[in-house]
């Protein structure tokens, strides 16, 4: 799961990169950077949340559950 969610954000920041705006609004021109700004920061954060995830859970065990 974490490898398939890691590899749409990386493929959605190179479809972002492609749609920033050089020309046009300043408005224009900045939503497109920031918008891929946030990709990039998504891309980041992913990773760290999934090693914090197992840090707050690195001793926890899952006792088995019998079904009957």
């Amino acid at each position: 799961m974490y490898l398939l969610v890691f590899s749409m954000c990386d493929v959605l920041a190179i479809h972002i990169f492609f749609l920033v705006k050089t020309e046009g609004s300043w408005k224009e021109i900045g939503n497109s950077i920031s918008h891929f700004i946030i990709i990039n920061v998504l891309v980041v954060a992913v990773p760290c949340m999934v090693v914090l995830a197992r840090w707050f859970t690195k001793g926890t065990v899952i006792p088995d559950a019998k079904l009957e």
